[in-house]
């Protein structure tokens, strides 16, 4: 439902473009800059983050554009006391950070412009866990990066660290001379390190669980951020200044 809701949005704005104005240039050339946005909940065209982070594009001439992403997550929660207990308060926390390059190639400097690059993305985020100290307990349970993820907010947060590589293949459609949407498929290697976990749960006794480490090569609608979170099949908004 979501791709073919994404599909009949794209139809709709070109169409509607197309039919008011034959006779169009954008306004990119050399030094030309955007800010990203990804469009989510697309039945009202909801922007946000791109793809969880902050995103950039600066033409370095009138056919090659660098694409830049940073994405950062810190996110804590507070486990109260149940009542009646003393004690210190548990939490939960996650700290991610990412970042990504990507050059663009456009093949034609029209309305509907489609391009050809290549990218690289490296992400990292970590999670720590600390149960309650209940009286008369004398130590605190703790346990980092949990194999199982955290829940903070709604959201899980895993940790591990992940490198992708690869090149992408998209269409950018102006919808005015400052305003486009785009979106592309990703052909690549995708590397994820997981760190092992360690789990503290008698005092003075720290248990380690051995993890691994996955990778796989793929084609995808994802557009890469290298951020902590990634939108797949979503369409990328740019705003030209």
């Amino acid at each position: 439902m979501k791709a073919r809701s994404m599909a009949g949005v794209l139809a709709v704005v070109m169409a509607v473009s197309f039919a008011s104005a034959q006779d169009f240039t954008t306004s990119v050339a050399a030094k030309s800059k955007a800010m990203l946005f990804t469009l989510q909940g697309l039945a009202t065209l909801g922007a946000g983050d791109f793809n969880g982070g902050f995103g950039a594009k600066y033409y370095l001439s009138n056919a090659m554009a660098l694409r830049l992403g940073l994405g950062l997550v810190m996110a804590n929660e507070t486990l109260p006391l149940p009542d009646g207990q003393s004690g210190t308060e548990g939490k939960r926390s996650a700290t991610g950070f990412g970042i990504s390059a990507a050059m663009e190639y456009h093949l034609l400097p029209t309305r509907v412009s489609p391009y050809v690059g290549a990218g690289l993305g490296f992400s990292t985020q970590s999670t720590n866990y600390e149960a309650l100290l209940q009286s008369p307990a004398t130590f605190q349970r703790t346990t980092e990066n949990a194999r199982a993820g955290e829940d903070i907010g709604n959201n899980t947060y895993y940790a591990g660290s992940a490198l992708n590589i690869g090149g992408i293949m998209g269409v950018e459609f102006f919808v005015t001379k400052e305003i486009s949407l785009s979106a592309e498929y990703q052909i690549g290697y995708t590397m994820i390190a997981t760190p092992d976990e360690k789990d503290n749960i008698v005092a003075g006794t720290t248990n380690i669980y051995k993890t691994g480490g996955v990778s796989f090569i793929g084609i995808g609608s994802t557009n890469a951020s290298g951020g902590i979170i990634n939108d797949a099949g979503a369409l990328t908004l740019s705003v030209y200044f």
